[in-house]
This record gives structure tokens, C-alpha cells and sequence, in this order.
């Protein structure tokens, strides 16, 4: 009998051995991946792993305890649940990493992989076949991925197929709609934006094959230098009015600076009118409507706001329908007062009774589909474009407030992982990734305020390519003042005891209003309204 039960200890011995062996590997990874993700700040790391240790130590010191066959079994059940919830927790870090990389157009890859695709119904394989074909007609995306495009045309040019055609647009959406309807047979596409048309277009990615990849080497980081974990920064979020993928040149409906301070933990806001009526860097500096730049894509933008305000965006942000829809939901819905009571269409643009979206007015809990409904209404009485850029306003913010908050941290990993097939960014992922970081180590409240725009009106003038004359919005100096002066202020964190003025010109403290005589200011108005 005693020997009997001595084989029957060894066996149980074997088996604790063999589930701390399980238990010590998972934690490696899980210690691995929360070092290589660098999202978890250093002091919570060390407390982790002490954590970490003393569990495995606490299970490996009870393998040499004896004990009766339910503890046995009880307490290898409890080590086993741990290493699924470690090997959950290391997989979820490492799609965070992933992520926070991907969300960015400047990738930490030292390489881009650029791909030519091909309708897979027809025959061609590879770029011996497509040399000669006997005609084919190739998409080329001049817009947001130019650089990308013109590098694989150059080297597409050894083919010397004479058949070869190319259709230029400014984005991929327009392209894709045209290789979905069978206008062009192919076209030019980088890695980042191909993953973006196979999540947001149904069926796409069966509907092509990759015939040949150029890889690019990674042109130097010419974004802002700023390290956004410390150094205040501007954001544009800039916003165009579809469905898709969202490199889309369109019109930028939504322009909403932030002026943002990681030292203080303040958020300023201004929502920038759409129909502002300002000098158009694309267009030698001739006055357009704010709205119109985005056609142009969302660097012409960036600079038409720049060189109106004299200010630097370090960051930009763009967004559509597809995109607001998605971060909401992935935030579990938002907390929002709804101004009024209205009926909207839903983001297809349908009027059909069972697709209109109702809301009341109100605080209320929103979807991604009625946020959107929300920030795109404006045909209320009395409402119109003032009160949707408020709503826009209410939405941006209520998101912030959601993903700055303790519990924000839990939606981390499902925005991050989705979020890169519906925005596009210029902010590298390693920022992003230091400012998560920042922000776990110092959890504190942010305050942020909206800056309203009252002193602006409206006007009817002459826009460029566009016979009819136009409402458009004249900005006043007051406002002009406010926003600088709202740039001004987050790019200085002086503290309290340094703060004073002189009461004896107090001009001094007023942003420069500009003496450019192109600019129309509102007292210039000729049918004000």
C-alpha cells in the first residue's frame, strides 16, 4: 500500500510540476508583452511583476505540500484559469501594440509595402501577364498616398506595355467604387489603405489579387516634433460627409481645432464654421469657403487654417460617418444633452420611415447612429449650421470625456483595434502610444471648454469655380482674437506666481489681428444676414 501511494504522489508531483512550468511560461509572455507593448507606465510594471511572482511562488511552494485529492485538483483548476486570464491579457496587449501603430500613416516600419491589384476575374496574375495585356486600365490615387503612387508608376514602368492606362483620382473610395463597377481593372494601393477599403467595403477583399508588391523605404517623419505626452499641441479633426474609407478628398464639413495641454490637463475647443469665408491656400490665397480646401485633400486644409490663424496644427485627424459610428460604439455609446427634438436620416442617406432616426430633447445615452444623426442635423427652425457645429461640439467632447476617465481605460483595446480601418492620422503611433502611457501613470480628471464663435456673419459673395453666389460666413476680429488667443495661451504654461501685466496698455495681451487686405471681415458685409 505504501508503495502504492508513494507512484500515486509522484504522479500528482508530475502533474503540479508540469501546470507551474504552464503557469511560469505564461507568465513570461504576459511579462514580455506588457514591457514590449511600453503602454503600462514603470511603477505599475514593477507591481505587476512582484504580483506575478509571489502567485507563481505561493503555487510552487504547494507542490511540495501534501494534500488531499480536492485541494489537488481545486487548486490546479485556479492556476490553469490564471494562465487562460495571462495568455488573454498578453493577447490583448499585443493587439493594442498592434494598433497603436497601424491607427498611424507614419508607421514605426522602416518599410511601405505598396501593392498592385487586379480584378480576379480576369486572367492576369503577375506583371509578366499584365505586360501583355492587351489592354488594362490602372486606378492611381493622386491625393493623400501620391508619394506611394508615383513610386510604383516608376517602377511599373519597365513593363513598356503600350496598352497600359491610368485613371488619376484624388482618393480610394472614388477608385474602389470604379474597380467595384468594372471601370478600371486594377489599381495602386499601399498596405495601410488597403486594409482600410477591405473593412469598410463589403466583399472586397474577394474581389481582387495582388499581382505584384514594391516595397518603399519609409520616407523621413515630417510631422510636428512635439511629444504630445508633454508638449502642448493643436489637433485638427476634420470631418467629411460619407461613408467609406476616410482619405476621401471631399468637402471638410467638420473643422474643429483643440488646443491641447497633457501639463495641465486642459482641452480648448473651437469649432471652426464651415462656409468661413477665408483666403484658400490652394487657390493662390483667393477667398473660399473653409469647406471647399477639403477637395484638395486634408494637407491644403491644414494650411489654409494655418496661414488664416498664424498658427502651427501639429496634428491632424480625419473622419466620416463610418468612423464616428464606429469609435462610439466602441466606447459603449456616449452621454450627451441633445439640444432639441428632431428627425434625422440615418448614415445611408435613407428617408424610409423605418431607417429615420428620432431624438429627443435632452440628456440621453446615444449609439454611434444616433451621434451621427445628431452631428449632422441642421434643418430645424431656427437650429441650422450653428446648431449642428454645437452638437459636433457636444459629441467630440463627450467622446473625450469617455476615453480620459477611468473607465475609458477598459475601451482601450477595442478602439485601438478597429479604429485604424476608419481614421486617418498624421500622428505617429509612438506618440500615441507615450501618451496612453502618460496618462495611466497620472490619472487625472481634464477640464474642457468650448470656445462659441457669436460675432461672425453671413454674407452672400462669389466663390471660386462656382457661378452662383454663395452663402458664406465673415469672421469677426473678436473671434479671430479668441482663437488665437486660445493658441497663444496652451503654448504657455507659466505657473500662477509667475502670471502679471501692465494695466497701463493692456493692448499688449491681444492677439495681432492680421493686416492682409484679401481677409473679408464681417463689417465688410454686403447683404448681411
Amino acid at each position: 500500500m505504501a508503495k502504492k501511494k508513494k507512484i500515486k504522489r509522484n504522479y500528482t508531483r508530475l502533474y503540479d510540476l508540469l501546470f507551474n512550468i504552464e503557469l511560469f511560461l505564461c507568465l513570461c509572455i504576459t511579462i514580455y508583452r506588457c514591457v514590449f507593448a511600453s503602454l503600462i507606465p514603470t511603477k505599475f510594471m514593477m507591481l505587476i511583476i512582484l504580483f506575478f511572482v509571489i502567485i507563481f511562488l505561493i503555487f510552487f511552494l504547494l507542490m511540495f505540500r501534501k494534500t488531499p485529492k480536492w485541494v489537488f485538483i481545486v487548486k490546479n483548476v485556479i492556476l490553469n484559469a490564471i494562465c487562460i486570464a495571462l495568455l488573454f491579457v498578453s493577447s490583448s496587449l499585443h493587439n493594442v501594440s498592434q494598433a497603436v501603430e497601424q491607427i498611424s500613416i507614419v508607421d514605426a516600419s522602416p518599410t511601405i509595402d505598396i501593392y498592385v491589384i487586379a480584378n480576379k476575374e480576369n486572367d492576369i496574375s503577375n506583371l509578366k501577364e499584365l505586360a501583355s495585356a492587351e489592354s488594362f486600365i490602372l486606378g492611381v490615387q493622386q491625393g493623400s498616398d501620391k508619394s506611394n503612387s508615383d513610386f510604383a508608376i516608376k517602377q511599373l514602368s519597365t513593363t513598356q506595355n503600350p496598352s497600359l492606362e491610368f485613371e488619376y483620382t484624388n482618393d480610394y473610395q472614388s477608385l474602389a467604387n470604379l474597380f467595384m463597377n468594372g471601370l478600371i481593372d486594377g489599381f495602386i494601393v499601399s498596405d495601410q489603405y488597403l486594409k482600410m477599403l477591405n473593412a469598410n467595403i463589403e466583399d472586397f477583399q474577394n474581389s481582387y489579387r495582388i499581382i505584384q508588391t514594391y516595397q518603399r523605404e519609409r520616407p523621413t517623419d515630417t510631422t510636428s516634433t512635439k511629444n504630445i505626452a508633454t508638449d502642448p499641441f493643436t489637433l485638427l479633426i476634420s470631418g467629411v460627409d460619407n461613408m467609406g474609407i476616410a482619405d476621401q478628398s471631399s468637402l471638410s464639413d467638420v473643422n474643429i481645432l483643440l488646443f491641447i495641454n497633457p501639463n495641465t490637463n486642459q482641452i480648448t475647443m473651437i469649432s471652426l464654421p464651415r462656409d468661413s469665408y477665408i483666403p484658400h491656400a490652394h487657390l493662390n490665397h483667393s477667398n473660399d469657403k473653409l469647406t471647399h480646401t477639403g477637395a484638395y485633400g486634408i494637407d491644403n486644409t491644414v494650411t489654409t487654417i494655418e496661414d488664416f490663424f498664424d498658427i502651427d496644427i501639429d496634428f491632424y485627424t480625419k473622419v466620416n460617418f463610418s468612423s464616428l459610428i464606429e469609435v462610439v460604439d466602441k466606447i459603449g455609446g456616449i452621454d450627451v444633452d441633445v439640444e432639441i427634438s428632431f428627425t434625422e436620416q440615418d448614415e445611408n442617406r435613407s428617408f424610409e420611415e423605418e431607417n429615420l432616426i428620432h431624438l429627443e430633447k435632452g440628456f440621453q445615452h446615444l449609439n454611434g447612429r444616433q451621434a451621427l444623426a445628431y452631428a449632422r442635423h441642421r434643418k430645424s427652425e431656427n437650429y441650422d449650421i450653428a446648431g449642428r457645429e454645437r452638437a459636433q461640439e457636444r459629441i467630440i467632447q463627450a467622446i473625450i470625456k469617455k476615453l480620459v476617465s477611468v473607465e475609458g481605460i477598459k475601451y482601450i483595446n477595442p478602439l485601438l483595434e478597429s479604429v485604424p480601418n476608419y481614421i486617418v492620422t498624421n500622428m505617429p503611433g509612438k506618440q500615441i502610444n507615450a501618451f496612453i502611457k502618460s496618462q495611466l501613470n497620472n490619472l487625472r480628471p481634464w477640464f474642457i471648454r468650448s470656445i462659441s464663435l457669436d460675432y461672425g456673419i453671413y454674407d452672400t459673395r462669389n466663390v471660386p469655380n462656382i457661378n452662383v453666389p454663395q452663402d458664406v460666413y465673415l469672421w469677426s476680429q473678436i473671434d479671430y482674437s479668441l482663437v488665437r488667443d486660445a493658441y497663444l495661451s496652451n503654448q504657455k504654461n507659466y505657473p500662477l506666481k509667475e502670471f502679471n501685466f501692465d494695466l497701463a496698455d493692456m493692448t499688449l495681451y491681444l492677439p495681432k489681428i492680421p493686416s492682409n487686405n484679401n481677409i473679408v471681415w464681417n463689417y465688410m458685409a454686403i447683404d448681411p444676414h
